[in-house]
């Protein structure tokens, strides 16, 4: 006589719950960032992680939900920073940019993976969960440059969350032949300058006060 396999969730250590699933998160994130999103199976990622696909079933339903959650795992430290300069009403953005960068010097295919996905169909499921996370953060950083005297009185909020990602993300988006030419490194002593430069343009040509803020 055979047993039955037991129905329900895998079985999993409760300590090491969590170490599963942050797991799944970054070898799934590595491998998303780097490849299309067609060309990473749930399979791949189970087995780099020393997991199996009903663990990702299990926490994240399916390989789309498993792509929002790797989309929200690495948005979530510019999140946090938004969410502290708007509790601190500051409009201090370099911290912001600078934060960004670290992540895209980790990930440098990342904003083209982006691209990609939001070019696809709308209603396919690796755009659509991009869009549910993408769509909180561009309404956070909205929340904080619409505070009342944070733009200058010309400025629409709306675009204004536009330039912002526009000036972060673009010298990541240009070829590789084009940043050579105008000495455009992406290594952190660079990235540091150009989030330093790229928040006093922000201050002089979008932010309203604050001018002198580091």
């Amino acid at each position: 006589m055979t047993s039955s396999r037991p129905v329900g969730r895998p079985k999993v250590q409760p300590d090491a719950d969590n170490s599963v699933r942050n797991l799944l998160i970054s070898v799934a994130l590595e491998l998303f960032a780097s490849r299309t999103y067609s060309q990473v199976s749930t399979r791949e990622i189970a087995e780099k992680a020393g997991s199996n696909i009903g663990m990702i079933r299990y926490y994240f339903g399916n390989k789309a939900g498993l792509f929002e959650a790797c989309i929200a795992e690495f948005y979530r430290p510019i999140v946090a920073v938004l969410q502290q300069m708007e509790q601190e009403e500051s409009t201090d953005i370099e911290k912001m940019i600078l934060c960004y960068y670290e992540l895209l010097a980790e990930h440098p295919n990342w904003p083209r993976m982006l691209i990609t996905s939001m070019q696809l169909d709308s209603g396919t499921e690796q755009r659509a969960a991009l869009e549910r996370v993408i769509r909180k953060l561009r309404e956070l950083i909205v929340k904080v440059v619409s505070r009342e005297g944070a733009l200058q009185p010309e400025c629409n909020p709306r675009f204004a969350s536009t330039s912002i990602l526009s000036i972060i993300l673009f010298p990541f988006l240009m070829p590789d032949a084009l940043r050579k030419q105008n000495g455009l490194l992406l290594d952190s002593e660079t990235l540091s300058q150009l989030a330093a430069h790229n928040a006093q343009v922000l201050r002089h040509g979008l932010l309203a006060g604050n001018r002198n803020e580091r």
